[in-house]
């Protein structure tokens, strides 16, 4: 990465990501509510692609509003590095998720992800050291399974899986996988560390040969843990953005064939009909 570029996909309210929608600290750092709460918090994740929109933004008009803001987020996961197993830089989610019977405090592989592409694409940007220094022990969270703290698990078929939420069967959600991976391949291209390029290269393998468990013929499915969920529609169109990207970085044609078959589920009819009955049973199932 010689060069920054911009990231591999748009963040926009178009795919669910509306950073009009948050409340922002006095830093200008924007914060959520989990779990439908009435307290607005922090969210690694949130702050990452926060920073990513921006760094798009440095690269390209520049404006010293974005670089601001970027800094901005920079310095609140600076301050809020926790540390992690094997001397790995972290950020703690300390909340529960009933669904997936996950209880904190717990690693998310795509905040990993996510952060590992921002502090490269940091230093790339600025030739600070600080944050490569700090890109190296994201990258060390990659080097554990779940079970053992990391947030590497394993599809059905044993290839491994970066886990958005480290749960137990695997949760194998599909956007947190392939968002890990892109900031994998950021920290591959700024460092040209063989085994960095190895573990890039056993993701891709593994999504390429798993992608079709999220296909259902008519939809996507949002993870792989039971009950299977279909996918809202914005992130659907996320799901076509990231395997749109995946395709062109990879030159995978599997990537490039689900992308079009899940485009054409937009438009059909029957995928339409279908999508929504199943959203409706699942909804007065588990709401009803």
């Amino acid at each position: 990465m010689d060069k920054i570029k911009p990231y591999y996909i748009t963040l926009d309210k178009s795919v669910g990501e509306n950073f009009s929608e948050y409340e922002y600290s006095t830093e200008g750092v924007p914060m959520v509510r989990f779990n439908r709460s009435p307290d607005w918090q922090s969210n690694p994740v949130t702050v990452c692609q926060y920073a990513l929109h921006h760094l798009g933004k440095v690269i390209g008009q520049g404006g010293q509003n974005s670089e601001r803001i970027v800094l901005n987020q920079l310095s609140w996961l600076m301050n809020h590095i926790e540390d992690g197993p094997n001397d790995s830089a972290v950020w703690f989610y300390r909340l529960d998720i009933p669904f997936y019977k996950l209880s904190a405090p717990w690693i998310s592989g795509m905040a990993q992800g996510e952060a590992l592409s921002v502090f490269t694409r940091a230093f790339a940007w600025t030739g600070d050291e600080r944050y490569l220094n700090i890109a190296h022990r994201i990258w060390r969270s990659f080097s554990l399974k779940e079970g053992n703290g990391g947030v590497v698990g394993k599809y059905p078929d044993n290839s491994i899986v970066i886990e958005e939420y480290p749960t137990q069967p695997c949760s194998c959600v599909l956007n947190g996988f392939i968002l890990a991976l892109f900031g994998i391949y950021d920290y591959a291209q700024i460092t040209d560390k063989s085994d960095v390029i190895l573990f890039y290269d056993d993701c891709i393998e593994s999504l390429e040969s798993n992608l079709h468990r999220y296909d259902t013929g008519y939809w996507s499915y949002y993870d792989l843990y039971k009950p299977y969920r279909l996918t809202s529609q914005a992130y659907h169109r996320l799901h076509l953005r990231l395997l749109d990207a995946l395709s062109n970085l990879t030159s995978v044609s599997s990537f490039r064939r689900m992308f079009i078959e899940w485009k054409s589920y937009q438009t059909n009819l029957r995928c339409q009909s279908k999508w929504l009955l199943h959203k409706l049973r699942y909804n007065s199932k588990n709401h009803g």
